[in-house]
């Protein structure tokens, strides 16, 4: 795809000077299909995220936790 950009997420702590942060960056295409999978989808559905999905926390051995609204938690652990 011609003007297609590259997406990563990092800790934002990475960009500030004098703080350390050791979380694992994630690509989008990555963390789209760790979501697909704890929700329990074959491909990741955008809309079906916004509407589950409370938040996402990346766990100091490169784990995510998954936080649905609903108070539900999954976490995905990192081979």
């Amino acid at each position: 795809v011609k003007d297609r950009k590259y997406v990563s997420w990092f800790c934002r702590a990475k960009k500030e000077k004098g703080v350390t942060c050791r979380s694992r960056n994630y690509s989008e295409a990555q963390l789209q299909k760790i979501c697909a999978g704890l929700m329990g989808m074959e491909t990741f559905d955008a809309e079906a995220f916004g509407e589950a999905v409370k938040g996402l926390t990346v766990l100091p051995d490169g784990s995510l936790e998954c936080c649905f609204y609903g108070g539900k938690v999954k976490k995905w652990e990192r081979a």
